[in-house]
């Protein structure tokens, strides 16, 4: 992300988070782009002994975070 075109408008990171133990297997990031645009990643990988293991990605980009505060946080583990 740092090297597209994005990254070249102003990427500014705000935090980067990784939980890797028993129960939780996830990563999340934080950063805004030119003009203030806030960008939420959250991956979650999933492995089961029944199923083969899979990642879910959610992403938020809104010129506002604050309006969003409560799907932000929901990205959390």
């Amino acid at each position: 992300m740092a090297k597209s075109p994005v990254g070249a408008a102003g990427l500014h990171w705000l935090a980067k988070e990784i939980t890797w133990d028993d129960r939780h297997h996830s990563g999340r990031v934080s950063a805004t782009v030119a003009n203030g645009v806030r960008l939420e990643l959250a991956v979650y990988a999933f492995d089961s002994p029944v199923r083969s293991p899979f990642v879910v990605n959610l992403m938020m980009i809104a010129p506002s975070v604050e309006r969003f505060a409560d799907l932000v946080a929901s990205f959390r583990p």
